[in-house]
């Protein structure tokens, strides 16, 4: 098992992959707690408004329930993202970073976070909803927008479009990870699926496992932006954490 995130040499996706699970191992306790822990009332207020909202039989309301469910969750899961990527690089690049420095450092950033994360959901939730395929491949284009806003300090459109640049021809490279991150995903929700997800312990169990999953997701993202920015950009760890440092208020 590899823990060097240090070289500043591209990797491979079995690379990114092995190291992205160490860095979450090492921060298993801020994973918990920005991706289990904080998030939980939010999910379970939610969760009740939706299927209030549900319950009733009518289109538009059952729409509403969707949108309840998965926008300001989005939102702020977003941003609990933002946090955890902004830990993991002054990790990967040899910093000494607090969960509260890191806070610091994405906090000015609040309202720009969450406008993100709330234009990456809608995008992701309309493709899903007109035709699934859409909706795989904004996940794809889009799933550096964390790493480009918390090192870059870009933003909304600007964010996403950076991102989608990005990945450009390193889709099909980072697709089997995805694929076994949606099967995953998709797998948690069948177990959870039904009237036990109505339970308090199912509830919870698909919250700390799924989020678990995402705050894995959130670490390969960091490590497949820094990996692209020295492929195609030339760029290394000790650059990136000068400019990010830079730019940091």
């Amino acid at each position: 098992m590899t823990n060097d995130t240090s070289p500043h040499r591209p990797r491979s996706v079995l690379q990114l992959l092995d190291e992205s699970f160490w860095l979450v191992r090492t921060r298993a306790g801020a994973a918990l707690l920005l991706f289990v822990l904080l998030p939980a009332p939010i999910a379970y207020v939610t969760d009740i408004a939706a299927t209030s909202l549900g319950a009733i039989d009518h289109p538009l309301l059952a729409l509403g329930s969707l949108l309840v469910a998965f926008l300001p969750y989005g939102m702020v899961l977003f941003f609990f993202d933002v946090w955890f990527v902004t830990l993991l690089f002054g990790d990967s690049e040899g910093r000494s970073t607090s969960l509260r420095s890191a806070l610091r450092e994405a906090s000015p950033h609040t309202a720009w976070i969450l406008l993100t994360g709330l234009a990456l959901n809608v995008l992701i939730l309309l493709g899903m909803i007109f035709l699934v395929v859409p909706g795989i491949y904004l996940l794809v284009a889009l799933m550096l927008a964390a790493p480009v806003g918390a090192i870059e300090g870009t933003w909304w459109t600007r964010g996403m479009r950076r991102s989608a640049e990005l990945m450009g021809g390193h889709k099909r490279r980072v697709l089997g990870a995805f694929a076994a991150y949606l099967a995953a995903s998709l797998g948690l929700a069948l177990i959870f699926d039904g009237e036990a997800v109505s339970a308090p312990a199912s509830f919870w169990a698909y919250h700390a496992t799924s989020n678990l999953l995402e705050a894995w997701a959130s670490a390969f993202a960091l490590l497949a932006y820094v990996d692209i920015r020295i492929r195609d950009e030339g760029y290394d760890i000790e650059r990136l954490a000068d400019d990010a440092a830079s730019d940091s208020p």
